[in-house]
This record gives structure tokens, sequence and C-alpha cells, in this order.
């Protein structure tokens, strides 16, 4: 039922009580356990139990030690990592992130040769849930959130015992300071993540250790039509303010629907403004109820949609698409290719001023989790590859989101790195 938090307590329950326990059901625990720490985005759990298992089962299954990979490179264990990802090499070779991660991992210095160019800061606009995917919009700033609904009824999401995402908007980005104090709160037992939700990313020299009264910025919820009580994820708005394309779940109408293995998928959905709010809510002619596509960009004169579908026929676990836009008529969505596309997940686009991509990937080296991504495009080809754009605004934490202007002189982004809020 996609519920990982429940599913954590049942496993751990079984393990602690079921010391006896055949080896094959012990072996089908740890690797659910651990595989439901991992979607919880609780790194350290992840890596106890992976770990655990590929200690006590020489028969694992070949993920299983990229899943261990993955989990030590997020918690900053990069040598424990390499071996890992040696193993996930040896173990199989059709996916190349073994022998990249592998050869990467050798010299981490690449990361940190420009960390000087850019200063990060922590924004108060941030809740203790997750706050990601911020947005331009008219002088403000929009985003996404899972901060606390208010009023007598209150809906939490199953994964993780969050409440829905819904858009958001703070009206006046000069409010936005960059606070140099870092507030932590303690580590929740479950970890408390969505799948890569995040706060704005924090300095990373801050070492503040005890939780101290939070600044925040007022931000409202975006609109009344947009938001409803499934999720509403990343938005991207016309030049002219006047259309916006959003990810939303399969709900539209009143009326929910669900993929044939019974999974609720997440759409895209366009949106005109009307008055102070939005209106005439269509869904895009590409969308499926069989898979997912959201995470829009807009190309700067509106002519291109890029986005993230896990459709068939991709490289990985989700894919990067573009689609033309011609008065009001929607072409047939393209996947990006092999030099954008991994056998691992990239999302998060973002369009700057010149045409070019910014997105997030853990299929591309980086130093952990999701990193951000950069791509000069030339008739829609990444024509020099891709490059990290390395710490700070990359960590071994999940990272992205990434908007900025068009000389990357300044800009927003997300990340999950412990010394956000929560």
């Amino acid at each position: 039922d996609y519920s990982y938090a429940d599913a954590v307590r049942g496993y751990e329950d079984f393990l602690r009580t079921d010391k006896k326990t055949d080896p094959v059901e012990r072996k089908e625990a740890l690797e659910k356990l651990a595989y439901s720490y991992r979607r919880l985005q609780d790194t350290r759990n992840a890596e106890r139990v992976y770990g655990a298992l590929v200690d006590n089962f020489t028969d694992a299954d070949s993920r299983n030690y990229l899943y261990y990979a993955q989990a030590l490179a997020s918690n900053g264990k990069y040598r424990e990592s390499q071996r890992m990802y040696s193993k996930y090499a040896e173990s199989q070779s059709a996916d190349l992130r073994g022998r990249k991660f592998t050869v990467t991992y050798m010299d981490m210095n690449r990361f940190y040769k420009d960390s000087a160019m850019y200063r990060v800061e922590y924004l108060p606009v941030n809740s203790r849930q997750a706050d990601f995917s911020p947005m331009y919009y008219k002088g403000g700033l929009g985003f996404v959130s899972a901060r606390a609904e208010t009023g007598v009824l209150k809906r939490d999401f199953n994964w993780n015992q969050t409440p829905f995402l819904d858009l958001y908007f703070a009206a006046d980005t000069s409010a936005l300071k960059g606070i140099k104090e870092v507030y932590r709160s303690s580590t929740a037992s479950l970890g408390g993540a969505t799948s890569r939700e995040g706060n704005s990313a924090a300095l990373p020299d801050a070492n503040a250790e005890e939780e101290l009264p939070l600044p925040t910025t007022k931000a409202e919820k975006f609109s009344r039509t947009l938001n409803t009580k499934y999720h509403e994820g990343p938005a991207s708005f016309f030049k002219d303010f006047s259309k916006v394309v959003f990810t939303r779940n399969n709900y539209n109408s009143g009326k929910a629907r669900k993929s044939n293995d019974g999974i609720n998928k997440l759409k895209l959905f366009i949106a005109d403004q009307k008055g102070k709010d939005w209106g005439n809510v269509k869904e895009l002619p590409f969308n499926n109820n069989d898979f997912s596509c959201g995470h829009p960009a807009l190309s700067p004169d509106d002519s291109k949609l890029y986005f993230v579908s896990d459709m068939p026929g991709g490289y990985g676990g989700t894919d990067v698409y573009v689609v033309e836009y011609n008065g009001g008529q929607w072409g047939t969505p393209v996947n990006l290719g092999k030099e954008i596309n991994t056998e691992g997940n990239e999302m998060f686009p973002f369009i700057d001023g010149n045409g070019n991509l910014y997105f997030a990937s853990d299929g591309h080296e980086g130093l952990g989790g999701l990193d951000i991504f950069y791509a000069e495009l030339k008739d829609g080809i990444a024509y020099k590859g891709v490059q990290n754009l390395g710490a700070p605004v990359n960590s071994e934490k999940d990272d992205f989101g990434l908007i900025t202007d068009k000389d990357r002189g300044t800009g927003y982004f997300s990340s999950n790195r412990v010394k956000g809020v929560s």
C-alpha cells in the first residue's frame, strides 16, 4: 500500500521478536525493511540494514549492493561506497553506474574545485515539513510544501505520514534574505521525508546543534482552485504568467483515477489565470493513467515543455522529456537521450534564460543522492555533455529543483541536507 512508515515498524518488530526465523524469511524481511527505509530517505537506517543484508547473505540481489552504495554515499562514506559500487559492477554488467562511481570515488577533488564561487544560505520561508521546487512568479517565489494543514480536517499521506503537498507562495523575494544561523531539530526516527523532499540548503560550515526559535517569512497557499486534497507538485509559468503547467495526482473535476495496478499516478495539468485565481484546468494530452508525468519546465519562449516521466521506453527510473507547444497544441514527447538520461533517476528540470538545462540526477556521478547538473543544449542535444555543479550547491544528500538567472549569479534550490530544519 506504499505505507512505508508502517512497513518499517512491522519489519523491525518481526526481526526483533523472531530471532530463529527461517533464513529465507529473514532475508526477505531485511530486503523489504532496507527498501522501506530507502523510500523514506532515511539513509542511516538504510545503510544499517543493507549492511546487515550483504554481510549475512552471500546470494544478495545485485541491486542491494547498489542501494547500499547509494546509502553510504549519502552518509558521506565514499570509500565504503566505492567498494559496494565495485561489487555491484562485478555482479552485473548492464548498469554502468557501478563502474562509473567506482572510478569517480577514487578522487573527489573535482566536486570541490569551485566551492568558493557560491555562498549558500538557508531561507526563512521553510517549515518543519518538506519545502522544495522553488519557482519564480511575479516578483515572488512559489514552492511546494507539506507544511501542516490547518482546520478540523487533517489528511496525511500514507507513504510517510506527513501532510499532502500543496503549492505555496511568498510574495516578496526581497524578504527572503538568507539566514546565516542554522536551525536543526532532532532527527526523526523514520527520517520523515517523502521521496526527494527537502528544505532550501543551509550554509555548509554551520554547526548549530540545538533547536532554536525558527525565523519565518510568511507564505500562503498559492491557489484555492489548484490545490486539492491530493498532491500538487512542481509548476512552471508561461512568460506572461497567464498560464501555469503543474503536477498533480491523477485527479481532476472531482474524480480520481488509478493505473491498472491500482496506483494513483502523477499527471501534468494546465490552467489559465482568471482574475485573482486560476481556472479552466485541463490535463495534457500525453498523460496516461499507467505512468507518471511531472516536474514541468517551460522554455523562455514557451515553445517547449520539459518534464519528467517513467513512461515505457526510457533509460532508467525517470527520464527527462521535451514536447513542442505551438498555438495551444501539444506535440509528441521526445526523450532527451542518453547524454542526459541514465539508468537512475533524472528529475526536476529547469531551463534558464539562455535555453540551457539544469536537472537533478542520481545516475550521473555526484556527491550522493540527487545532485544538480547543467547541460548546454544545441538543437535539443547536450553537445558538451553534462556538468556537475559541485559543492556547496551539491552535497552528499539530495540537492534538486534549482532555478537561476541566465548567468547563474543568484538563484534558489532545495536540499534535504541535515543542516535544514528537519
